[in-house]
C-alpha cells in the first residue's frame, strides 16, 4: 500500500482504515502518522473529526458532516484505553487490530 492510498484512507477515519489495513504494522504507523496532523505521537479528537468531516463532505453527507464531532469522541471514548483523552500509536493498532479480527469473524460467519 503506498502512502497516497494511506493519506485517503486516513479520510475515512479509524475504523474503516482499521478494515483496510489488517496487521502489518509499517502501514500502521504509516496511517497513524496521516491521521495524526499535528505531529504530536497521538491522535485527538479535533484530528477524528476532520478527517471524519473531510470524508463525509467528499461524499456528500451533510449529515455525516454534522455529526462528524460526536462520532469522533465516541471513537476517541472507545479507542483510548488509557483515559488521557488521545489515541497513542499503541491504542490505534490494538484498535485497527481488532476491528480487522471482527471483519474476518464476521466474514468467516457470513461464509
Amino acid at each position: 500500500m503506498n502512502h497516497r492510498n494511506i493519506v485517503k484512507l486516513s479520510t475515512l477515519g479509524i475504523a474503516v482504515l482499521a478494515t483496510s489495513i489488517l496487521t502489518a504494522a509499517p502501514d500502521h504507523a504509516k496511517a497513524f502518522k496521516a491521521l495524526d496532523k499535528d505531529k504530536s505521537n497521538s491522535i485527538c479528537v479535533n484530528e477524528l473529526t476532520a478527517n471524519l468531516e473531510a470524508m463525509a463532505k467528499k461524499q456528500g453527507k451533510e449529515d455525516a458532516v454534522k455529526t462528524a464531532g460526536k462520532r469522533a469522541a465516541t471513537r476517541l471514548k472507545n479507542e483510548d484505553t488509557d483515559g488521557n483523552g488521545t489515541i497513542s500509536m499503541k491504542e490505534f493498532v490494538a484498535a485497527a487490530e481488532k476491528k480487522a479480527a471482527n471483519q474476518k469473524k464476521k466474514k468467516t460467519a457470513d461464509s
